[in-house]
This record gives structure tokens, C-alpha cells and sequence, in this order.
């Protein structure tokens, strides 16, 4: 092949991987550069037109890939300017600044409790002066209680209460509220990702889920315990939900042989949505 063309072909294929400009469009190059940033280093990505704080840029792209290029939360509220969203799992706010983009006027209940992620997400909500914002740091549980959390300071920030776990500094004392008390009226959009703690809120709020229009879980399966895959699914179908899923993230490629070759905390995670 002429080495003008391949040249030429090259740039072509650059070019389709470089976005074309706008407020929220990382480019291809800004996208490796992300990936390759240190870990818990603070650092910011111009996005919407302001600078967003995060402290892991690999995990900040993948989750800013998800939500503006794949827009895995993106639903339907035209019939409501001021939809109600409730975000369980808010980690540095990128989830309340989509919403915020699509939905302006919305109401959102968020929940963080992992102390490094609120204290990020409460300067990015303050930066893009987002309003009509509530931001706890609390952690979504089947009752309000005191709860052992492990504070990472990560996207694996967790709910540790009933796993047995040897005592360290990241293990805290956290307080929880009952997801099940903020659902007394229509919730548009209705977000739980808490990191393996969806099952024991998921059975409590399962005859309040006719209150939902629009449900998003990600479901983690516990290496080495029962799943409980289908009692969730149960209790969406019981809601009256038509439900999706999508692989969240690549666990077990050959799970016929691979027992968990990592020892990956989770062996399977995925993303579920119950739609009407």
C-alpha cells in the first residue's frame, strides 16, 4: 500500500475516534490521557463547560463514558419538566450532573456516604451551581441504623455489615436511612447502585415498587455465596416492570472452567432496568 494512503487512512481513523467539539465531548486523546492518570490523585476534566473534580481518572472515564456517550441512565420524563429521581450511590455526583443536564428542573434525592466521594461530590454540585439538589452522606439499608462501612474513597466503597471482615481503618461506623421511607410518592427515576447491598433494600421496598416509573439496579453476585439474581428479578416482574440487563462490567469469560481465577469479589455484576 502507498504510504500516502496509509497515512492517510490512519488519520481518518483518528479523526472518527476524536469527537466532534461540545460542551460534554471528551476528545480521544483526552480520553487516554485519563486512563492513565495516578489514582488517588485529585484532578480535574473539563466537561459542560466547567471543571469537574474526580481522584481516579480511569474510573472517572468509565463512568463518564457510561453516562455521556452510552447514557445507560437516559429515560423519558417529557411529560414532567421537574421529574423526581432518587440517586442511591451518588459516588463524586458525574450521575446528579447527568441528570442535572438532561433534566434541569429535576428534584434529586442523592445519597453518598463514602466520606472522600460526598466531599468531591458536594464541591462538583457547588461548582456547577446544580440546584434543587439534596446530597446525604448516608448509606441506603433495610433500616436506619448505625452500619459498619468500608470507606475506600473508591467506586468500591461498601456496606460491611454482614460480612465478615477483619477490623481496619477503612472499616467506619456509618449512619443508614431506610430507602423504603423516601418512597411515598410517584419516583420518575429511581437509581441503586450500592455495591452487593441492593438485595437486603430491594426486599424491603419490593411492595412499594408500583411507586417507580423508571428502575435502575446493578446487581452484584457475591464470589463463593447463594445468588440472588432471580428474587430480584421476581420482585421487579411482580412490579409490573418489563426488565433488561446488560453486563455491567467482564467477570468470568469461561465460566464453565474459570472459578473465579482473579478471586474477584464479585463474579458477576449487572446492569438492570425495569421500564413500564
Amino acid at each position: 500500500m502507498n504510504f500516502l494512503i496509509f497515512a492517510s487512512n490512519v488519520f481518518k481513523g483518528l479523526l472518527k475516534k476524536t469527537p466532534a467539539k461540545s460542551d460534554n465531548a471528551l476528545t480521544w486523546w483526552a480520553e487516554k490521557k485519563l486512563k492513565h492518570l495516578p489514582a488517588n490523585e485529585p484532578n480535574t476534566c473539563k466537561i459542560l463547560g466547567n471543571d469537574f473534580h474526580f481522584t481516579d481518572g480511569a474510573a472517572f472515564w468509565h463512568t463518564y463514558k457510561e453516562l455521556f456517550r452510552e447514557e445507560i441512565y437516559k429515560f423519558d420524563a417529557s411529560n414532567n419538566p421537574q421529574p423526581l429521581i432518587i440517586d442511591c450511590g451518588a459516588n463524586i455526583g458525574l450521575s446528579v450532573l447527568y441528570f442535572k443536564s438532561i433534566y434541569p428542573d429535576a428534584k434529586i434525592i442523592a445519597f453518598e456516604p463514602d466520606e472522600k466521594n460526598f466531599t468531591i461530590a458536594g464541591r462538583n454540585i457547588k461548582n456547577y451551581q446544580l440546584t434543587n439538589v439534596e446530597l446525604h452522606q448516608k448509606a441506603v439499608w433495610n433500616e436506619t441504623k448505625e452500619l459498619r462501612f468500608l470507606a475506600e474513597g473508591t467506586q468500591i466503597s461498601r456496606i460491611v455489615e454482614n460480612e465478615k471482615i477483619a477490623p481496619s481503618p477503612s472499616v467506619v461506623t456509618m449512619q443508614a436511612v431506610r430507602l423504603r421511607d423516601y418512597l411515598t410518592q410517584s419516583i420518575d427515576f429511581l437509581k441503586i447502585d450500592i455495591e452487593g447491598a441492593e438485595f437486603e433494600v430491594m426486599e424491603d421496598i419490593r411492595d412499594r415498587l408500583h411507586l417507580v416509573k423508571n428502575l435502575f439496579v446493578e446487581y452484584h453476585s457475591k464470589s463463593g455465596e447463594p445468588q440472588q439474581l432471580h428474587q430480584i428479578l421476581n420482585w421487579m416482574h411482580a412490579a409490573g416492570f418489563r426488565i433488561h440487563i446488560h453486563e455491567a462490567c467482564h467477570a468470568l469469560r469461561r465460566p464453565f472452567v474459570d472459578k473465579n481465577p482473579l478471586n474477584m469479589e464479585f463474579d458477576l455484576q449487572l446492569n438492570m432496568y425495569g421500564f413500564r
